[in-house]
């Protein structure tokens, strides 16, 4: 039901705005139906709907690029890592339309203020390799206490693989030798994000 509701108010927006040009909202339907679906849009695509070469079109497009700049430049809930949602649901705003899968690293102090963030692995659409060492390297570096580790999905899949919830369990045990602390592992997907420490309590 939510993703037909939201489907359906993002063809009414779209209808709306090109109200005396129908023929141009169809041509954005045809290659995307739903927002979702406009995220994934190829450069291909983009320029095709840009060769269209009206000023309504031109201006959409426009403002498209502006609400990606906006929704994923730095986000204020990123001084606190109080819980899994408030970072799961602000890092859903910073993830979407990414086309390559990454892992991501916050690193904490006692306070749970969160003091430095980077994109330490960059993959494929598919895959994302992950060495442990490079993520305590990096939390040692900024005098961390504890460390959420961020892994975009960018097919939309939150399901944590063996492997990812393997490494889960490497990266925590590492953590609890050394003194810093895994506080939690996320994938972020299109639309939800799986917490490994949520998943956890709930066992």
């Amino acid at each position: 039901m939510f993703l037909d509701v939201s489907s359906n108010r993002y063809q009414t927006l779209i209808r709306t705005y090109f109200n005396d040009e129908p023929n141009l909202a169809e041509q954005i339907f045809k290659l995307a139906p739903t927002a979702a679906e406009f995220r994934q849009l190829s450069t291909r695509e983009i320029t095709y709907l840009k060769n269209l070469s009206t000023e309504r079109m031109g201006r959409f497009l426009d403002a498209v690029q502006i609400g990606e700049f906006i929704v994923k430049s730095p986000h204020d809930l990123y001084g606190h890592a109080y819980s899994s949602t408030l970072v799961g649901q602000a890092l859903l705003e910073e993830y979407a339309g990414d086309q390559q899968e990454s892992v991501a690293i916050l690193c904490t102090d006692v306070h749970n203020e969160i003091i430095a963030k980077q994109r330490l692995f960059i993959g494929g659409q598919s895959q994302c390799s992950l060495f442990p060492d490079q993520i305590f390297r990096y939390a040692i570096k900024n005098c961390a206490t504890g460390v959420i580790v961020v892994n975009n999905h960018p097919s939309g899949s939150i399901e944590p693989s063996d492997n990812d919830l393997q490494m889960c369990r490497r990266i925590d045990q590492a953590g609890n030798t050394i003194g810093i602390h895994l506080l939690d592992f996320l994938i972020v997907g299109s639309e939800s994000y799986y917490s490994w420490r949520e998943d956890t309590l709930d066992l």
